[in-house]
């Protein structure tokens, strides 16, 4: 399959329930064989940051909760966000939601973290919580068609009903806003993994 119909699209990974999502993690990006940009979750940190701010407008519009909408204005919406550099750290502001990244030896980024009261995503191939069974029909939380699925599945377990494959676990997710911002930041950090070992 080509890179193209690898990419992840957010349409494809909706957010449930006000906070529940899983994203995908190719399993070539796992691969200790290559060797990954370690920075690429930072380079497209500030991108998430510019997203966020949309999507989550975009979605308050939309709210029919008035106090649930008053908040998000009050507190997500009320400027938009901008980037500010403290140590060796991006932080947004005026969220203070700041880049905590891990990476493996391969360069690939197994956690991903925004704050401890907004959560974080982590993954490791030791954790049961990071490997889900995904069926070709009717999956709650991952939309991808079977074709593109089939390329994600990580192990020949799984069947005529669907896949198993690796997923970043969310942590400690509470809120609409952290979850949208972690899950575009996964989208951007697993899309851009992808192009690189795509070029190479």
């Amino acid at each position: 399959m080509d890179l193209e119909n690898l990419l992840l699209r957010k349409e494809e990974l909706p957010i449930i329930f006000g906070r529940c999502f899983e994203v995908p993690i190719h399993p070539k990006l796992l691969s200790p064989e290559i060797e990954l940009d370690e920075t690429i979750a930072k380079t497209v940190f500030p991108i998430a940051a510019k997203e966020f701010y949309t999507d989550l407008l975009d979605y308050t519009n939309q709210l029919k909760d008035s106090e649930e909408k008053e908040w998000y204005e009050n507190v997500f919406l009320k400027q938009e966000p901008h980037i500010k550099i403290e140590g060796f750290s991006q932080v947004v502001e005026p969220l203070t939601w700041k880049d905590g990244i891990n990476v493996k030896d391969n360069g690939f980024p197994y956690g991903l973290s925004i704050s401890r009261d907004a959560g974080g995503l982590y993954f490791s191939d030791n954790s049961g919580e990071c490997k889900t069974f995904v069926p070709f029909r009717n999956h709650r939380y991952i939309k991808l068609k079977k074709n593109k699925l089939v390329n994600y599945k990580c192990d020949d377990s799984g069947g005529e009903e669907g896949v198993f494959v690796w997923i970043y676990y969310p942590h400690n997710i509470d809120h609409y806003p952290g979850a949208l911002f972690l899950r575009n930041w996964a989208i951007l950090t697993l899309n851009e993994c992808l192009k690189q070992i795509f070029k190479s």
